[in-house]
C-alpha cells in the first residue's frame, strides 16, 4: 500500500472560490481511499467537485 500526497487547486462550489486542497490517496484490497483537508466526501457538492475530479485525474 503506497500513499501519495497531492496539492490540488480548483474551484470549490461550497466556498464559491478557488481552493488548494491537500489530498492523500492510497489503495488497498477494499479499493481506493481519499483523505482531504476539506469536507470531501461529505460535502453536498462532492458529486460535482472539480477539485477532486482533478485529483482523481492526476492519479490515473
Amino acid at each position: 500500500m503506497e500513499e501519495q500526497e497531492r496539492i490540488v487547486n480548483g474551484y470549490c462550489r461550497t466556498w464559491n472560490q478557488n481552493r488548494m486542497v491537500i489530498c492523500e490517496c492510497w489503495t488497498d484490497e477494499e479499493g481506493t481511499h481519499w483523505e482531504t483537508d476539506c469536507d470531501y466526501p461529505n460535502c453536498v457538492h462532492s458529486g460535482s467537485c472539480e477539485v477532486m475530479k482533478r485529483a482523481v485525474d492526476l492519479e490515473q
